[in-house]
C-alpha cells in the first residue's frame, strides 16, 4: 500500500501508519512528495511495434471537493489536449520513456515483452520526474481510455499477440475527453459498518459502470471494504463529462 501526507493536518496519521506499518512489514520505505502536476500514460506494445493511448490524469482524493485523505486513485480524466499543463515537448519525451521501457524490459529475456506498460510521471519545476511504472493496464485510467477506443479491447490483444498494431490508426477518439469516478462506501477507507450491505443497481446504466470491489452471493451485489464500482462517461470537454457521470 501507499500512502501520501502533504497537510499538517495529516502528520500525526503518518507517524501512526508508518508504526503499525512497521509492526506489521518489519520495514517501509519514504519516499520524496514531488510537487508538480501528475500525469500518466500507457502504452501497448506488440514485441516492435507501439501504440500510445491519450494522457490520464488520477485524482487520489476521496470524497467530493478532495475533502479526505489521498488514496491510489478515486477517478480519472483522460484525453488529447485537456490538459493546460502538459506541452507536445514534454508528451513526446513521456512516449519515448515508455518506449525506452519496453526496450530495457526486453533484455532481460529472449521473448519480447508484449501488453500494456502504464507509466506515471510528475511535471515539476525542475523538469519531469518518473513515479512509477507498472506492467499492468492501469486503475482507474484504463476506464477511461478503453472508453474512447474506436475498436474493440479484443482486436486490441488480437493485435498485440499477432504483432500487428501498426495496422491500427487513429484507436482512441481525439475529439472527446472521457472521465471516470468511483463510487465508494461513505466510510471507505476504514469501511467496517456497512461491510455487507446489499447494493440496488435499479437506477445505474449498464453501459456507463465497471464493477469494483463487491461480493456476489444469491444473485445479489454487497459492499466490501475498497472501491464499489467505477461510473464512466464521455462527452467534448471535461464539464460536461463530468456532469454525464454525476448524474
Amino acid at each position: 500500500r501507499v500512502r501520501i501526507f502533504k497537510r499538517e493536518s495529516e502528520l500525526e496519521d503518518a507517524i501512526k501508519n508508518a508504526k503499525e506499518w512497521l509492526k506489521k512489514y518489519g520495514h517501509i520505505v519514504i519516499e520524496e512528495f514531488m510537487y508538480g502536476e501528475e500525469i500518466a500514460l500507457t502504452t501497448y506494445s506488440d514485441g516492435k511495434n507501439f501504440l500510445h493511448t491519450p494522457p490520464t490524469q488520477n485524482y487520489k482524493r476521496v470524497f467530493d471537493n478532495n475533502l479526505g485523505e489521498n488514496t491510489s486513485g478515486m477517478g480519472s480524466v483522460t484525453g488529447n489536449n485537456c490538459f493546460d499543463f502538459l506541452d507536445n515537448s514534454i508528451l513526446k519525451k513521456i512516449k519515448e520513456l515508455n518506449e525506452r521501457v519496453f526496450e530495457e524490459l526486453n533484455k532481460f529475456s529472449e521473448n519480447n515483452y508484449i501488453g500494456s506498460l502504464y507509466g506515471e510521471f510528475i511535471i515539476s519545476k525542475n523538469g519531469l520526474k518518473v513515479i512509477e511504472y507498472n506492467c499492468r493496464l492501469g486503475n482507474p485510467c484504463s476506464l477511461s481510455i478503453f472508453s474512447l477506443m474506436n475498436i474493440s479491447f479484443v482486436d486490441l490483444c488480437e493485435a498485440i499477440v499477432n504483432q500487428k498494431l501498426n495496422l491500427y490508426k487513429n484507436v482512441f477518439d481525439k475529439n472527446l475527453v472521457s472521465v471516470c469516478s468511483y463510487i465508494v462506501p461513505s466510510q471507505y477507507t476504514i469501511n467496517k459498518e456497512y461491510i455487507g450491505t446489499e447494493i440496488n443497481f435499479n437506477k445505474l446504466n449498464y453501459d456507463t459502470f465497471y464493477s469494483g470491489n463487491m461480493e456476489y452471493k444469491d444473485n445479489k451485489f454487497y459492499l466490501k471494504n475498497s472501491r464499489t464500482l467505477a461510473v464512466c462517461d464521455v462527452a467534448e470537454n471535461i464539464a460536461k463529462a463530468r456532469e454525464k457521470v454525476y448524474s
